[in-house]
């Protein structure tokens, strides 16, 4: 999971309830805190990162947010050759 916070913000809520969720499902779920300043270039790095790393047979990507965000993060999902049925995304 890609927690994007604006790059000012401190404290962004649900930082513990994701950390504890992030240990109870420490095989299934990965949370990366995001600070939208940065987003183009890190959110790069972490994706690579994460779908480079994974062992498992299927991964599946839900991106949630406003309409430039959700647009973003999908098209770096599928410059990483992220296939589009793995990506599910909501515009909020």
């Amino acid at each position: 999971m890609i927690y994007a916070v604006p790059g000012k913000n401190l404290h962004p809520l649900f930082v513990k309830e994701l950390s504890i969720l992030e240990q109870r499902y420490s095989g299934d779920l990965i949370v990366h805190i995001l600070k939208i300043d940065a987003a183009s270039h890190r959110s790069k790095q972490i994706n690579r990162a994460t779908i480079n790393s994974n062992t498992f047979p299927v991964m599946k990507f839900s991106v949630f947010g406003n309409a430039e965000f959700v647009d973003y993060v999908s098209g770096v999902l599928g410059f990483l050759e992220v296939e589009a049925a793995m990506i599910h995304s909501k515009v909020i």
